[in-house]
């Protein structure tokens, strides 16, 4: 068992790569540390709302802590050797401990940010069976099953019916839910 491990991303949005990998990263280690990464000039979902999904999924856990690392670059393209060495000294900071292992989906190899900015740390990888946040980004709907519970809303097409009174919204509602294989609700 690790004392301190930590397990970064954008989570923009979390899908089911990460729950995997925070579950299997929390069951090895004193302290599991998550980093968001919030791109403050990209257009990334609120960090608010991603910090809520972490905190859903992890707060029976008991041994999970979330912290938030931002960044001006306007691309991920532009985010350079320089910024992964001053973001990697910015959480070392924030934790105030040793890392002992640093967790990260299949998505990274060992050439990775995370293996050049914490060298004295393992880097323990954990197989995400090809989800990605992009992917799940271009198309929810056709991603759906990769989408955890907790996220869900957030995707939700939500439709308004306003009408005078008795003029089939009722109706109308069940018959668009049944359609749709959706649940209605008044």
């Amino acid at each position: 068992m690790y004392n301190v491990g930590i397990y970064g991303g954008s989570f923009n949005p979390l899908h089911q790569g990460h729950v995997r990998c925070i579950i299997e990263a929390a069951n090895q280690c004193r302290e599991l540390h998550i980093i968001i990464s919030c791109g403050i000039n990209r257009n990334e979902i609120e960090p608010r709302i991603r910090y809520r999904w972490i905190y859903q999924l992890t707060k029976h856990i008991g041994n999970v802590r979330i912290h938030f690392l931002e960044d001006e670059v306007a691309t991920k393209i532009a985010y350079t050797k320089e910024y992964w060495h001053q973001d990697a000294q910015k959480v070392k900071s924030m934790i105030g401990k040793p890392i002992d292992v640093v967790f990260c989906g299949s998505d990274y190899d060992e050439n990775s940010y995370w293996k050049q900015c914490y060298e004295e740390s393992e880097l323990y990888i954990i197989e995400r069976n090809g989800i990605s946040s992009t992917e799940v980004r271009k198309n929810p709907y056709d991603h759906w099953d990769s989408i955890p519970n907790v996220v869900r809303p957030y995707f939700t097409k939500k439709v308004l019916i306003i009408g005078g009174e008795s003029t089939g919204k009722s109706t109308l509602t069940i018959n668009l839910a049944n359609y749709y294989n959706k649940t209605e609700r008044y």
